[in-house]
Formats: structure tokens, C-alpha cells, sequence
């Protein structure tokens, strides 16, 4: 905008007669300019001529746009004084206003108040921009609303266009009005951190244009500064995204709403465009709090498609937005999200065919480069030069294959199994010690989409906790956003990860990423905004030893009892056990959980079982805040190995793993997780091994309280040929069996393959534990069948 031009009426002194006879005005008035929409004031001076006796005074203008100084002051007797007048043209329409500057001597001194007029002319068309820049503080990985008025000078209605502009090129500015747009208006805008470290300063403006006025631009600068604590509200997660399954409606999710400084502050929660399918579980909340979120997915007709929520505080702090986003489920990938080989590791990976077909199989290798974390085309030396393109498994058999680790760097990246049938396997990653002992963690092939996970961390008392991430995309980088929360489901901080590009791979350790988690133990809360991921955490022992455990997805509900088959406890000096269970709160609201004990009392029965844990946690009634985890770990107490199982109950969506550490003075605690079991399916598989020094066990449970479990076991070789079929004794209610596989039919070993676990009767949960000639042992989940 130019700048106001000032004229003055007369420029020479002129004499007139005011209404005290003493005082004079040059010029008789004020006269001044200005353009439409200009940023800036506008002034002159006028000045008082006083011909009576001297007296104090004071000066004020009687419009909003009028300005006076100084305000008050002295004259003396045949003196002069020079009042400067300002006029502000900020939102006036154009037109000619006028005003009046009134001098009003103080009291006593027998002088009458005298004026003068103020003429001021705004002219021109322009935009009145209110306020005329927005300045926003935002936290990091969250979004929040703002807006600002747009008017016409010239009072008329006209179609008006915004554009947003930032000095990155990043897209974090917004508009949130549809088009077409009218003004006056009220424009709302949307900010977005994500992506930026903590400390970043954006710059962006919006550009208002008209196509009726050539010509004519506003401009509303924007600032946005990303801090770690915003002054107002953290919302968790900074976007929600939910996919379409067919016939299966995606299940709720949680969202947490924290003020800056943990006070209690009250919040409203809306959507943007109201529509019947999604829903939330409260309209006002209280901080901190969380609540629930759900899109019907069943009844969303056109995909993908954008929603927004509003979270509005009742107080002064900024709305922040909380996008939601629906789409189709996309292709399934099967990956491996941790593949390491050579130095002292190799990677074995076991595939079983669950479908009623052939399964045509290949996996593809991604090496992963450490500072970029891209990828390229891998090919590890395979042992006995197996292939691993073009591998066909007949039904209801397995294939096994594992790197040859002859190079003498170690080498980590991903894999993807190709393979359009169903499938379920698992990868177990073996690291040899300096003394001939080699450590052992299996994870199951992940076909689940990871768009959010949980993922419980220990950093404390000599743990250290890693993860491996894949993005296992062809064309998105992924964006990858976190939240920590200690254990009573407060958050630590919200972070993120360096962007992964697409069919890269990012592993590391929780502390070297995030140093403030060091010593600290709790759950990470991780969404993507773009890409798709596969998520593997990794646990080390502070004797070396570690295990892995799968991050729980709010992907899927599966509704069934919940169980963990295998529970070891007790020992003496020689050999002892210890089971630790970690339980997750996928739910919005706090998980009670009632965790009920059954030990094995001979002849696959079992009887109530009083199991003692650490600090003396009662595990009848624990509790678990929305969207975090506890850790409950056996004591150890009972003088010989004591095994049975375990049933979770609890109303919330409750999910979570056990970790089994053998301990054996002079070598490292040997460890292995397995994922609690959801449902009771008739029908399972899962691999088993008995060459090369393994022995694979089982342990089955009938988790019915009043009907016998009747359990067939049907072995398969590599080729899928049946080996032979096993009837397991009559497992009562409540009753537990563990063995080896060896001991129920000796024909099975020196063999491995597929294992097809079916029940007759009852309600049956199973795991499977591979144990090797050195000690270490690993997991093997089975998957239900159809």
C-alpha cells in the first residue's frame, strides 16, 4: 500500500475565531488522506495560538480513528503549542469522515474549551484484513485453527480468493473455507508442526485477491512457532486414520487431550462438517482426558474421504483440529520388519501355508542404509544356496530357509514375502556369543496394517529397548509421529522419527533417539500421517540376551477370551524361571483387569494357582490408563519349576505379551515372548522343528470351565504329507498340558514341517516354544485356520 498522502487546507497561517476568543487555529482544520486498507497512520499538525493569558490544558479527539499529542500540556500568555493529529485508517470502508479535537483548559482558570474539525478521507477499494497478521505458538506433531476477517472497502459483497504461501514451500498453511468464498467474511486457517523439530520458526502469508478487482491484494502475514510445551492444548494423535475392511468396522480409537502445565481446563469437541458416520464418545471434556473416536466404515460410502474434529477450549487458547481420514484397506504386505546377517548374526525364516492352495512365495531383501535409512535390493547369502524366488508350499506345509551370516560385517535391512495366499510364519534372528552360545527372538510375519501401534518400552534397572521400522510402501515417504507415555499414561513428550523413504528401513534404540527416555520405562504411541509401516520392538537384557515382541495395532478388534497358555515360575539355584506379562490399553477409557492363574497339577489337569508377583502387585485388580501398559513379574518363589497358564479378563480392549527368562548362574538369561491369545479357534498351525539340535514344545490349555478339551495334533513334513496324527489324553476344564513333541509321538523327531493343532471339544489355546541344544529358546505363535 502506498503511503497516505497528507494535505493540508492552508498552509499560511490563518486567524480564526474560536470559541474561547484567545485561542486561534492554523490551519482552521485538519485535513488528511488516506488509502483504503493502507498499514500505516497518517498525520499533520495543527497549531494553537493563544493571544489571552497563559493556563494548562488538556487535548482529545472524539472518534476511534482520531489520535491527538500530546494529550495535555501548558500555553503561555501570547504563546503558541503545536497538536499533532493522527488518523488511522485500519478497517474503515472508503468515504469521508469527520471529528472534532477539543482543547479544555483545567479547572479555575476562567477559559472556555475551544475545537477544531478533522476531516479525514479514506479513498480507494482495498481489503480490510482483521487482524493483519496471525502469529500462532503450536507443540510439536499437532495442529490448531485460527482465523482473521476479510472486508471490502467499498461495503459491497464480491467473490474473493485466498491463497497460502510459506517461504519452505511446505504445505502447513491452510485455508478451511469452501469455495467459493464471499466477503465479508470470517476465513478460518489451519497450522500443522508436523514434521518440524521443536524451536522451528515457519513464515507463510495468505494472499486475498478478487477476480472482479484487478490489481488489488491483501496480505495477511503468519507465524508459526513450534515449541515443547504449547501454551494451550497437546492432542494425541495429531491425526487419526482409519481404513475399510468389507464386512469388519475398524474399532474405535483413543484420543488424549492434555493442557500445558497439567492444569484442568474444559474443552468442547465438534466436527468440522457433521455426518452420521462419525462419531465421538463425548461432546465436553475435562483435561486431562480421553475419549473415543470411531468412523463406520461400513456405512462410508465414498473412499477415501477427509473429516476433521475440533477440539475447542472453553478458555482462551487456540482450537486445535484433528484430522480424520478414512480409506480403503490397502494391498496386504507380508514383511519381515528386521533381517540381520553376517558378522555374528543370521536370520531364519519359517513360512506355513494356511490356505486350501498352493502358496507361491518369494521374498525380496531391502539392505538398509544407516544415514538415509533408504534401501537397496539385497541378496544375503542363503545357506545350502536354497532359492527364495518362486517357492511353492503345498497346503498346510512349511518352508524354512536362513542366511548363510559368512560376511564379516553384519548387515540389517527388511523383508517382504510375496505371496497372494494366506500365509503366517515367523523370523528368528540368532546372534552367536563370544563362547559358543548364541541368542535366539522370533517375531511373526506381519501382514497387519500399522497405520497406528502401541508399544510398550523399558529403559530401566540395565534394559535398553530398540525397534526396526519398514516402510513397506512403493511410493510414500513415511511420516512417522510419537508420543511417550510413562506408566500411569501421562505423556513425556510428543516426537517423531526421521522420515523413512519408501522401502526403507530405520532400527535403533529407543535412548540413542530419544536420550530423555533413558531410565524410563512406559508406552509408545506411534501414527504415520503418509506411508505404511511395519513395526518390530526389541528388548535387551542387561546380561545381553533379548527378545522381541510385537507392537499392538489398533488395526483390528478381535473380540474372544484372552489368554497366555504357558506361565513358568520358581526354581532353585540351578535353574530358575520368571514370567513377566505386559499388558496394554488399546481402549479410551481405564482397563481393569482381573488376571486369573491355573497351575499344572499332573495328567493335563490344573488347579487354582495363587501366583506371587514382584512388589506384591495384585493380579485380581489392575488397572491401566487409556493408551498405556504395566509389566507384572512372577517372584520367583516357589522352590521348583511350577508351569501352568493364565486367562486375562477385563471389559476394555486389553492386549499384550509374556516374556519367559530362564535364569542359569555362569550365561545369559535365556528370554522369549509370545503375544497373549485372543479367542479359542478350532483350528490352528504353527511350525515346529526338531533338527539340527532344536526341540520344539507345546503348550495347550483348555480355557472351558465345564467341557473337556479332546485335541488332535496332525504332523506334516515340508512337502505337506501327513507324518502322522496324534490324539492328545482328555484335557478336563480349566486344564493345562506342556510337552515336547518328541515325547508325545518319538516319529517326529529329527523332523520338522507344519503342525495342524484341531479341537473336538472345549476351548483351546496353544504356543509353541523351539529350545535349542545351547539353552536359548524362542517362540512359535499358531495362527487359527479357517
Amino acid at each position: 500500500m502506498k503511503l497516505a498522502t497528507v494535505l493540508l487546507l492552508s498552509g499560511c497561517l490563518s486567524l480564526a475565531h474560536a470559541q474561547n476568543p484567545y485561542l486561534f487555529f492554523s490551519p482552521q482544520s485538519a485535513n488528511l488522506n488516506a488509502d483504503a486498507g493502507a498499514g500505516g497512520k497518517v498525520n499533520t499538525s495543527v497549531r494553537m495560538i493563544n493571544t489571552g493569558p497563559g493556563f494548562n490544558f488538556s487535548v482529545q479527539g472524539n472518534q476511534g480513528w482520531l489520535e491527538v499529542f500530546p494529550t495535555s500540556g501548558a500555553v503561555a500568555a501570547g504563546g503558541t503549542f503545536d497538536i499533532q493529529v493522527t488518523c488511522n485508517p485500519f478497517q474503515m470502508q472508503t468515504g469521508t469522515y469527520s471529528g472534532k479535537v477539543t482543547i479544555t483548559p483545567t479547572a479555575n482558570t476562567g477559559q472556555l474549551p475551544t475545537t477544531f474539525d478533522v476531516f479525514f478521507n479514506v479513498k480507494g477499494i482495498a481489503f480490510l484484513l482483521n487482524p493483519a497478521s496471525l502469529d500462532l505458538t503450536l507443540g510439536p506433531e499437532s495442529s490448531t485453527t485460527s482465523s482473521f476477517n476479510i472486508a471490502n472497502s467499498d461495503g459491497t459483497v464480491r467473490e474473493v480468493q485466498i491463497t497460502p504461501y510459506t517461504s519452505d514451500g511446505a504445505n502447513w498453511l491452510s485455508v478451511t473455507n469452501a469455495s467459493p468464498i464471499l466477503s465479508p467474511i470470517t476465513v478460518g486457517i489451519r497450522v500443522n508442526s508436523s514434521g518440524f523439530d521443536i524451536g522451528t520458526v515457519l513464515t507463510g502469508e495468505l494472499r486475498i485477491t478478487a477476480p472482479s478487482l484487478s490489481g488489488v491484494t491483501g496480505v495477511v502475514p503468519v507465524k508459526v512457532t513450534v515449541v515443547d510445551q504449547p501454551p494451550g492444548f497437546t492432542v494425541v494423535p495429531s491425526q487419526l486414520t482409519f481404513y475399510a475392511f468389507g464386512t469388519v468396522a475398524a474399532p474405535p480409537q483413543p484420543v488424549q487431550v492434555v493442557a500445558n502445565g497439567g492444569r484442568l481446563a474444559y474443552f468442547d469437541v465438534t466436527e468440522v462438517v457433521p455426518t452420521p458416520e462419525l462419531t465421538v464418545s463425548i461432546n465436553r471434556g475435562l483435561t486431562p482426558s480421553t475419549f473415543a473416536v470411531q468412523m463406520d466404515t461400513l456405512a462410508a460410502v465414498q473412499l477415501p474421504r477427509d473429516d476433521s474434529l475440533l477440539i475447542t477450549p472453553t478458555d482462551t487458547t487456540p482450537v486445535v483440529q484433528l484430522p480424520v481420514r478414512t480409506q480403503l484397506e490397502p494391498n496386504r504386505v507380508y514383511s519381515l520388519p528386521q533381517v540381520a546377517d553376517g558378522g555374528d548374526f543370521k536370520t531364519s525364516i519359517t513360512l506355513v501355508n494356511n490356505d486350501t492352495t498352493p502358496a507361491y512365495v518369494t521374498v525380496k531383501f531391502y539392505k538398509s542404509e544407516p544415514t538415509t535409512h533408504a534401501t537397496v535390493a539385497w541378496n544375503p547369502p542363503i545357506e545350502n544356496g536354497d532359492k527364495v524366488e518362486n517357492v511353492v508350499i503345498p497346503p498346510n506345509a512349511s518352508w524354512s530357509v536362513q542366511t548363510a551370516g559368512t560376511d564379516a560385517a553384519t548387515s540389517s535391512g527388511w523383508a517382504e514375502v510375496v505371496c497372494k495366499e494366506k500365509i503366517s510364519g515367523v523370523a528368528v534372528y540368532r546372534q552367536s556369543r563370544p563362547d559358543g552360545r548364541f541368542q535366539e527372538a522370533a517375531v511373526p510375519l506381519n501382514s497387519t496394517l500399522m497405520q497406528r501401534s502401541l508399544l510398550p518400552f523399558d529403559n530401566a534397572n540395565g534394559f535398553v529397548s530398540a525397534m526396526a521400522i519398514a516402510n513397506v510402501s512403493q511410493t510414500e515417504v513415511a511420516k512417522v509421529r510419537v508420543a511417550f507415555r510413562d506408566e500411569l499414561g501421562r505423556i513425556i513428550k510428543v516426537d517423531r522419527l526421521p522420515d523413512i523413504p519408501a522401502r526403507g528401513h530405520y532400527a535403533f534404540t529407543l535412548p540413542s533417539q530419544w536420550p530423555y527416555l533413558g531410565d524410563k520405562r512406559g508406552t509408545a504411541d506411534f501414527w504415520i500421517t503418509t506411508g505404511q509401516i511395519s513395526i518390530l520392538g526389541l528388548r535387551f537384557n542387561p546380561t545381553g540376551a533379548f527378545t522381541s515382541f510385537e507392537a499392538q495395532t489398533f488395526n483390528r478388534y478381535t473380540r474372544g477370551k484372552r489368554s497366555l497358555p504357558q506361565i513358568a515360575d520358581g526354581g532353585d539355584a540351578s535353574t530358575s524361571f520368571r514370567t513377566s506379562i505386559t499388558l496394554v490399553n488399546n481402549d479410551a477409557t481405564q482397563a481393569n483387569v482381573n488376571l486369573r492363574f491355573w497351575r499344572d497339577t499332573g495328567n493335563n489337569t490344573a488347579a487354582a494357582w495363587p501366583l506371587q508377583f514382584l512388589n506384591g502387585v495384585d493380579p485380581t485388580n489392575v488397572t491401566i490408563a487409556p493408551g498405556a501398559s504395566v509389566t507384572l513379574e512372577t517372584a520367583g518363589s516357589s522352590p521348583s519349576v511350577q508351569s501352568g497358564w493364565a486367562e486375562i479378563l477385563s471389559g476394555q480392549w486389553v492386549t499384550g505379551f509374556a516374556v519367559f527368562k530362564q535364569i542359569v548362574p555362569g550365561r545369559p538369561d535365556q528370554e522369549a515372548a509370545v503375544p497373549i491369545n485372543v479367542a479359542t479357534p478350532g483350528r490352528t498351525i504353527m511350525p515346529f522343528d526338531n533338527t539340527g539340535g532344536f526341540t520344539t514344545t507345546v503348550a495347550v490349555a483348555n480355557m472351558s470351565a465345564d467341557v473337556a478339551s479332546i485335541v488332535n495334533f496332525t504332523f506334516r513334513d515340508l512337502q505337506g504329507q501327513r507324518i502322522v496324527q496324534v490324539q492328545l489324553p482328555e484335557i478336563p476344564p480349566n486344564g493345562h498340558a506342556a510337552f515336547r513333541l518328541v515325547d508325545l509321538n518319538g516319529i517326529v523327531d529329527g523332523k520338522k514341517g507344519s503342525l495342524e493343532i484341531s479341537s473336538l471339544a472345549g476351548e483351546m489355546t496353544v504356543i509353541g516354544l523351539r529350545f535349542a541344544s545351547s539353552g536359548a529358546y524362542t517362540s512359535f505363535k499358531a495362527t487359527a485356520l479357517q
